[in-house]
């Protein structure tokens, strides 16, 4: 018998075994794994992983495109002058730097089967008021800079005075909204929401009065920026500029929303002088009463300096009545103050801060004496001198005497006139403020309810409505005495700018216009500014306040006492002159400015032609005229004291100066500077 090896003895045994391995294998892969493995970034997964993965890619890419982008230095000849030209970083009006446009998708079908969107322009800006005012040039030592400036004010020597109109109006979000929601069909929200509050520039639109007698007005003009790109003009194409250059565009736009929306000034020497645009103005009545108020103030001061004059001579000893007087007095110029505040829309002096000397030592040496004289001397006069008593009347009766004088004056206008004239610089107005303080000031007794409404007076602020953005512009280039107004012309982000999504012919139209203005149809529509639609864009004419004013203030025979105005380094000056028939009006005067005399040209065009001064024992003093004969035109005017417009014109001047005074009394005047200018 053959003897058999391990192999043949267990070959079918081993045949099984493997057979049973390669089944349970073929099991397991089929049951127990997945036969599909993909390979992804290196690494071998399930196809069940997948949606993971994608997933999680999905979150990194949207926190990628929502992060802030960090942009490489770029160079920027334009742009860069412009941007730092600005002396103070602005607040970003957003935080980050959003995408340029969307990515772009094919939906609904190929790109040449998609409608037009139908794309509006934004409104014109209503509601426009115009301020005029004059200012002082500060060069910034550049001559890049200060060459086009000075050359674009039309100003040669220091100190550079001008003119400029500042006007101010209301661009409507909603109504841009609308416009925009409303287009069939509409432009995707995603792309106009993003992009609906950025103002790229407000331009002003001119006409000026070429007729008074027909209301003829010129054809409108648009008024170029004070600088370049103040503010970006309408239908802006930027496909000569990279990539770099326009995200930086966008970047500023976003950042500084406060410099295109309201565009600064230039820079000037006064900024205080400047004038907002939406501050109310005062009526002529309300000229009048600001100018009763400063009268009182006048006397109220003179009143508390005579009182002065009195303590001193009391030697440390006061009666109480006089500190009574005293107290009356600072009574009356704390709510004199108040009605001047309220009425100039100022807050120059606050009225709860003035303080009372503590008089109580004065007073008790005072009834002290008294005193130690009735019991020692209960019926002896002194032999020399007035006693206290009758100094005491003295004082009363001179003041009431100079009570009577003032109240003299208030009555007769032209005696009032003269007072006002014979302030000179009437820089004295505030001189108990600038009395040193004497020792032991305490708070005066001052009841703090008076300065507060009752519950049901308070009348709160109204909140700003957000869809209602104040914009503004400068006009620097206006010519005293001419009229003007204006119309307000905003330019905003094109919502089709950079997108993809669109018909190629709205493409190639919108890809690289960055920004939008108001329609022709429009600019037609309001183009008459006496229609009702026209009226609601167009500002009031504002007429440019002249070189020169001159008044008639009096006369002596045949002489005219006239007072001439004129703006010399952002203030109004006047000057006197003595005026005979056949002479100029005005001439050479020589103001001091600062401790220093300047010799100031103040001659008028007008030559005086009669001097009709009123009989003597006229009531009421009579009425003085002055017959001139313009150099230019060659016509007859007259001036007369107490003639409506000259003198309401006066005393605006005088406000003017007097509010002007006030501020500069205030220890940092810059709090009461506009905003934007620099």
């Amino acid at each position: 018998m053959k003897k058999l090896n391990f192999a043949d003895l267990y070959l079918e045994k081993i045949i099984l075994a493997v057979a049973l391995l390669l089944a349970l294998a073929g099991i397991y892969l089929l049951v127990f794994s997945s036969p599909n493995r993909v390979e992804i970034n290196n690494r071998e997964m399930n196809p069940g992983d997948v949606p993971e993965l994608l997933t999680a890619k999905a979150d990194d890419l949207r926190i990628a495109i929502n992060s802030p982008q960090q942009l490489p230095p770029i160079s920027l000849p334009e742009h860069a002058v412009i941007l730092a030209s600005r002396d103070a970083a602005r607040p970003a009006a957003r935080a980050s730097l959003e995408p340029i446009g969307s990515i772009g998708s094919i939906e609904g079908g190929q790109l040449q089967n998609l409608d037009p969107y139908d794309l509006p322009m934004p409104p014109l800006a209503r509601d426009a008021v115009a301020r005029q005012g004059t200012a002082v040039l500060e060069l910034t030592g550049d001559d890049t800079v200060d060459q086009p400036l000075l050359r674009l004010l039309n100003v040669e020597n220091e100190p550079f005075d001008f003119r400029y109109v500042t006007v101010g109006a209301t661009f409507d979000l909603a109504d841009w909204r609308n416009r925009l929601e409303s287009g069939d069909p509409q432009v995707r929200p995603a792309w106009w929401k993003e992009v609906l509050e950025d103002v790229t520039g407000v331009y002003l639109e001119r006409q000026e009065l070429l007729d008074p007698a027909k209301d003829e007005w010129s054809e409108p003009v648009r008024l170029d920026p004070i600088r370049p790109l103040d503010a970006l003009p309408p239908d802006l194409d930027v496909s000569a500029n990279d990539d770099l250059e326009v995200q930086a565009a966008l970047q500023a736009i976003r950042i500084e929303q406060d410099f295109y929306r309201q565009a600064p000034f230039v820079r000037v020497a006064q900024p205080y002088l400047l004038k907002d645009p939406f501050t109310e103005l005062r009526s002529d009545d309300e000229e009048r009463d600001l100018e009763d108020l400063f009268s009182d103030l006048d006397f109220i001061d003179k009143q508390l300096e005579r009182i002065d004059q009195q303590i001193e001579r009391m030697q440390g000893r006061i009666p109480p009545g006089l500190v009574d007087r005293e107290n009356k007095h600072l009574d009356d110029r704390i709510e004199t103050m108040d009605k001047i505040n309220e009425l100039i829309g100022e807050s120059l002096l606050d009225p709860t801060l003035m303080a009372m000397p503590d008089r109580s030592a004065e007073i008790a040496a005072y009834e002290r004496g008294q005193q130690d004289r009735r019991a020692s001397r209960p019926q002896q006069r002194r032999d020399a001198g007035v006693s206290e008593q009758m100094m005491m009347e003295r004082m009363m009766m001179e003041e009431q005497m100079m009570m009577a004088e003032e109240m003299a004056m208030r009555g007769g206008g032209g005696d009032r006139a003269g007072m006002m004239a014979s302030r000179g610089s009437r820089s004295q107005f505030n001189t108990r403020s600038r009395v040193q303080p004497r020792a032991q000031p305490q708070p005066r007794r001052v009841d703090p309810r008076r300065f507060m409404s009752e519950p049901d007076e308070i009348e709160l602020e109204p909140e700003e409505n957000p869809d209602e953005v104040r914009v503004w512009a400068h006009d620097v280039t206006v010519e005293p005495g001419k009229t003007y107004r204006y119309r307000v012309v905003v330019t905003v982000r094109n919502p089709l700018f950079r997108q993809t999504s669109v018909p190629p012919e709205q493409k190639a139209e919108n890809y690289d216009r960055l920004t939008l203005g108001p329609s022709e149809e429009d600019l037609h529509a309001t183009a008459d500014a006496s229609s009702e639609l026209g009226a609601t864009v167009w500002s009031n004419p504002v007429t440019i306040q002249p070189e020169l004013y001159y008044f008639l203030v009096g006369s002596q025979a045949k002489i005219a006492i006239v007072e001439v105005w004129r703006v010399y380094d952002g203030r109004w000056r006047e000057a006197e002159f003595r005026v005979s028939p056949g002479d100029p009006i005005g001439g050479t005067a020589e103001i001091e400015i600062d401790e220093e005399k300047v010799a100031l040209a103040m001659k008028a065009d007008d030559i005086a032609v009669d001097v009709v001064s009123p009989q003597p024992g006229a009531v009421g003093g009579g009425v003085s005229e002055l017959i001139v004969v313009s150099g230019t035109t060659g016509d007859l005017d007259a001036r007369r004291t107490n003639a409506g417009k000259d003198v309401i014109d006066r005393i605006k001047l005088l406000n003017e100066n007097r509010v002007n005074e006030m501020i500069e009394e205030v220890q940092d005047p810059s709090q009461f500077a506009v905003r934007g200018a620099r």
